[in-house]
């Protein structure tokens, strides 16, 4: 997936899957990275953020 490609080059694992937002959070956290050098493009943030949302949802 996109998360392992494009997240975990950067971030272990761990810190994405302890991680637990809604979808505004999820998007806010993408945004920053985008920001802070992520290489995603619009579709590709969106995709990210569907999938974060999915699978790790805010508890």
């Amino acid at each position: 997936s996109l998360v392992s490609t494009k997240c975990i080059g950067c971030h272990d694992i761990n810190r994405v899957t302890n991680a637990s937002f809604d979808e505004l959070g999820w998007q806010l956290t993408v945004d920053r990275m985008v920001m802070s050098g992520a290489q995603l493009n619009e579709e590709q943030v969106s995709q990210v953020v569907d999938y974060l949302v999915e699978n790790y949802p805010d508890e």
